[in-house]
């Protein structure tokens, strides 16, 4: 049975679904494996950074799961920009992702270290490190193309081994792709678990604490 908790509701929803192309289907190497290694006799607790989607609820509502969605990615990428903001870098993360004493097993950041400079990126690793325990993995994608969309794309999570991604926009621009390697300097509490290339110059991968 699935115990979901919705926080900072979709505000950017209407807008990120609105022109959407057509949805790549692809297998997932590292979710599957992770997946299925479960030990599901005790409720699973999952901090999504995504929005609220219906194939992935889907998924999830046949396990036990405890899912808090706070739909923070299209924040994220706005952080630090508001001069006017009476909130440092800091607080203003600490604002978008409320996090509870207990930890979460499985972070859901998708693809959104691909859109946060590096500043954003090592606060917001020291935030989601407080939602952790030794064994929780922190589960997304990097981007290895210097061609890039401008908008973060939306992921479905339809089984243990399939999701799909749709664009926003098919507005792309050209970028210095982050590698694991960059990504492991900005983020000292965490270390990579496990990568692998999947589809597209997509590059799957799960992170642990140090």
């Amino acid at each position: 049975m699935l115990d979901m908790e919705y926080r900072a509701l979709p505000k950017f929803d209407q807008e990120f679904v609105s022109s959407k192309g057509s949805a790549l289907e692809f297998n997932t190497l590292l979710f599957s494996r992770y997946w299925t290694g479960f030990d599901f006799s005790k409720p699973i607790r999952i901090l999504d950074l995504g929005g609220v989607r219906s194939s992935t609820i889907d998924f999830f509502s046949d396990y036990p799961c405890f899912i808090t969605v706070v739909n923070s990615i299209g924040e994220l990428i706005y952080t630090g920009r508001d001069d006017e903001s009476d909130l440092d870098t800091a607080e203003q993360i600490n604002r978008i992702i409320p996090i509870d004493e207990q930890p979460y097993d499985l972070i859901l950041v998708w693809d959104c270290f691909n859109y946060l400079p590096a500043d954003i990126i090592t606060i917001l690793h020291y935030r989601l490190s407080l939602a952790c325990h030794k064994n929780t993995r922190v589960y997304g994608f990097l981007y290895t193309s210097e061609k890039q969309n401008i908008s973060p794309w939306d992921f479905q999570v339809h089984s243990h081994s399939k999701m799909s991604s749709q664009a926003s926009t098919a507005e792309t621009r050209q970028i210095r792709p982050l590698n694991s390697l960059k990504l492991m300097q900005y983020m000292p509490c965490f270390k990579l678990d496990r990568s692998v290339l999947i589809v597209n110059g997509m590059q799957e991968f799960l992170l642990t604490q140090n």
